[in-house]
Order: C-alpha cells, then structure tokens, then sequence
C-alpha cells in the first residue's frame, strides 16, 4: 500500500502539471485528458473533494470552456494537499 499512495502522489502531481500546461496552452482537449485521468485516480484513492474538481475541470474543458479553469486547478492542487495529509496519516498506521 504504502507504493500505491507514493505512486498516486506522483500521479496527481503529474496530471496537476499537465493540466496547468494544456491551460497555458489553450488545448481543451489535453485539460480534459488530464482531468479526466485526475478524477479517475483520485475516486480510486477516496480523495472525493479531489475526484469532484477534477470532475468539474472535465466539464468545463469538455465544453470547450477554459475560463474558471485555473480556479479549478488551485482548488485541486488544495484539495490534493488534504487528500495527501489524510493517506500520510493512513500510511503511517500501518
């Protein structure tokens, strides 16, 4: 378990990279992608407040709609600094 949650970290830190960058770029469809793969990860792990966000940045990119999406980002990048507390302190249970 405790390789599943460092390889998750490095997942999320990935996709929040991508994501900033397709933002940057204007590329709808790679904020989607991203985003997508996000909020997959994130339901995986239990990080609902995560999976939500991500959900919403789907939609959004999805609808071709970027504005609003670097306040999701931010949100995300918050909620992931949560989500990482909550297994840290799950991870160290064990």
């Amino acid at each position: 378990l405790p390789g599943l949650i460092e390889r998750f970290y490095q997942d999320v830190d990935r996709l929040l990279g991508e994501a900033r960058q397709a933002l940057e770029q204007g590329e709808t469809t790679d904020l989607r992608r991203a985003a997508h793969s996000l909020k997959s990860t994130s339901a995986t792990f239990g990080a609902v407040a995560l999976s939500e966000v991500a959900r919403e940045l789907e939609y959004l990119a999805r609808d071709g709609v970027l504005e609003g999406a670097a306040g999701l980002i931010a949100q995300a990048e918050a909620e992931f600094v949560k989500a990482k507390a909550a297994l840290e302190t799950m991870r160290e249970e064990l």
